[in-house]
């Protein structure tokens, strides 16, 4: 049940007990400069409670990825079909709204590609909360692509930042739970 006071969203008790789950879920670094795709390794954790391996998880779709290690589109959205997900597609970044995201929330961790900032790349982080309203959103996330130190290896790292970082540009593709999904829609119809 979500409780509504003066636009902000607060999560109910055992809506704070599952995000206080999700934070104490150590970030996943990414294995390579390409390979933000391993979120899945973390979302596995969050969302199912299977403890994935990215060796595995890169075994598996390695014969997938370019040759420096990243997704091609198609792939990686039929990677999230196949990992037991449900994917929207928003067309424009703009409507993947701080709206969707509570919504798409009631569901689990949202794994989302997007296009980053500056670079133009398409990137991945699973988020897994989100605060504000329609106005001004932020949201907490995995984000595998984090160095502790400039140039140092990637640790991954629980970052906050604004909605506004993953709705701006380009298109955004969100996978959540399939099962939990088709549970919501079986009883409230379609999100």
């Amino acid at each position: 049940m979500l409780l509504v006071h003066q636009t902000e969203y607060f999560a109910p008790v055992s809506d704070a007990k599952i995000i206080g789950k999700y934070r104490n879920i150590p970030a996943v670094k990414q294995i390579n400069d390409m390979a933000c795709w391993a979120h899945h390794k973390w979302w596995y954790k969050a969302a199912m409670s299977i403890n994935a391996s990215q060796t595995a998880l890169w075994n598996r779709y390695k014969s997938r990825a370019t040759q420096q290690g990243g997704m091609p589109d198609a792939d990686m959205k039929s990677i999230i079909r196949e990992n037991g997900m449900h994917l929207h597609e928003f067309q424009t970044a703009s409507s993947f709204t701080y709206d969707k995201v509570r919504d798409l929330l009631m569901c689990g961790p949202i794994l989302i590609a997007f296009t980053e900032f500056g670079s133009s790349k398409r990137h991945v982080n699973v988020i897994y909360e989100v605060s504000g309203d329609s106005t001004w959103a932020d949201v907490r996330a995995m984000e595998p692509q984090f160095r502790s130190v400039s140039n140092g290896p990637w640790t991954g790292k629980h970052i906050s930042r604004g909605l506004t970082d993953y709705n701006s540009l380009g298109s955004v593709w969100a996978g959540v739970h399939r099962g939990n999904y088709t549970d919501w829609v079986d009883c409230f119809g379609d999100l």
